[in-house]
């Protein structure tokens, strides 16, 4: 009952409220192995997990991060390694961040065949190229994608050139979307000029 006397209702409203907290921390795990001599004579040993091959050395999860920062958010080395010592404080150095790079590149291989080859395949498909600063140098991006797939390749120059060296429109034998280039027209395959960059030109 409240305090006037009268009897409460049965119905309980209750009210939430939460606090969503993002907590960046370091986590060391430690694995051990042992050995010892068999009542045989003969030296037996554990043996670690796989890809435990170092003293000490940097975890999947901390590379993921890594890689998201400066392949994604494109912070350079320097500033990433500065954001991760100062929010965990691993102790990771520009180095090891530039070779966690050339490890992930080198397990992408196999996906980026796979995307290049479906793209080659594809029935349609839209040719294009952007521009991107490479070591301070004008570079040209090829850009040939579907509506789920994208594949692209740094050309220090524009046209025909970087076109050959991307490798996939002279593979390629369904119809080409693009904006009436030139360096496109010499494919053999069919074409079809997009509109709204014939449009935006004009």
């Amino acid at each position: 009952m409240c305090r006037g006397g009268t009897e409460i209702a049965t119905t309980v409203l209750t009210e939430r409220r939460q606090v969503v907290e993002v907590v960046i921390q370091r986590e060391v795990i430690e694995y051990r192995i042992v050995s010892r001599i068999c009542a045989c004579g003969r030296a037996q040993r554990s043996t670690f997990p796989a890809g435990i091959e170092a003293p000490v050395q940097y975890g999947p999860s901390g590379s993921a991060v890594a890689m998201c920062m400066t392949q994604y958010q494109l912070l350079p080395y320097q500033r990433t390694a500065g954001v991760l010592n100062e929010l965990a404080g691993p102790a990771i150095s520009p180095g090891t961040l530039q070779y966690a790079v050339r490890v992930a590149a080198a397990h992408l291989e196999a996906p980026v065949t796979a995307i290049r080859d479906a793209l080659v395949a594809a029935p349609v498909a839209h040719a294009d190229e952007t521009s991107r600063c490479v070591n301070g140098t004008l570079h040209w991006l090829p850009v040939l994608s579907t509506n789920r797939l994208t594949a692209y390749f740094p050309h220090p120059k524009r046209g025909a050139e970087a076109l050959d060296a991307f490798g996939l429109l002279s593979q390629f034998v369904g119809v080409l979307v693009h904006d009436h280039g030139s360096a496109y027209e010499r494919y053999q395959c069919m074409h079809a000029f997009c509109n709204a960059l014939i449009i935006c030109a004009s």
